[in-house]
Parts: structure tokens; sequence; C-alpha cells
């Protein structure tokens, strides 16, 4: 192949193109890790706060720790029940298209 500068130029622009994006990517995804890590550490500090309350002597410590232990509980259960309203939602459209689904066919029969 014969070198030819613009070609060159264009290789070089495109190939620091896919490593910006994979730099962004990369980032990203640690990023989203880091995420979840964070959420894994707090589920863990309230399970430990959970069973080892009794250990804190002073007591607006332990007020605000149990506070504190309520509240993420009931975030907890606040994401649980939006779950499981999300997955009540879509198993009843599902129902509904199934249901159609089963009309339409039943209908087009009696046609004939």
């Amino acid at each position: 192949v014969k070198y030819n500068r613009e070609l060159v130029q264009d290789t070089l622009k495109v190939m620091k193109r896919v490593e910006e994006i994979k730099q962004r990517r990369q980032r990203d995804l640690w990023e989203k890790r880091m995420e979840r890590a964070a959420k894994q550490e707090k589920r863990d500090a309230v399970t430990a706060l959970k069973h080892n309350i009794d250990w804190i002597e002073d007591v607006e410590v332990k007020h605000v720790a149990r506070d504190d232990m309520v509240a993420v509980q009931s975030e907890t259960e606040q994401k649980k029940t939006k779950r499981r309203e999300a997955a009540r939602k879509r198993v009843a459209k599902q129902r509904e298209v199934e249901k159609a689904a089963g009309m339409s066919t039943k209908t087009s029969s009696v046609k004939k």
C-alpha cells in the first residue's frame, strides 16, 4: 500500500477516538462498581449495627444509630414494595396481552 498522509492522519484520529471511548467505558464501569460497593458497604454497616447496637454505650449515639438503621430499613422496604408493584403490573399486563391474543384467535376461528 502506498503511503498516504491523509489516510495516516485519519487513522491516528480514529485510534485516539477509540482509546477515548475505551477509557470512558472503563471509567463508567468502575463508577458503577463503586456505586454497588457503596450500597453493599451500607448494608453491611446496617447488619453490623443491628447485631452490635448493644455495645454502644453513649445513649445519644445509640439513638442516632437506631434512627439511621430504621431509616435504611424503611428505604429498603420501600424499594422492595416498588419492585413488587412493578412486577405485579408486568404480570397483569402480560396476562392482558395473553388474554387479548387468546380472544383474537378464538374470534378468528369463530368467524370461519
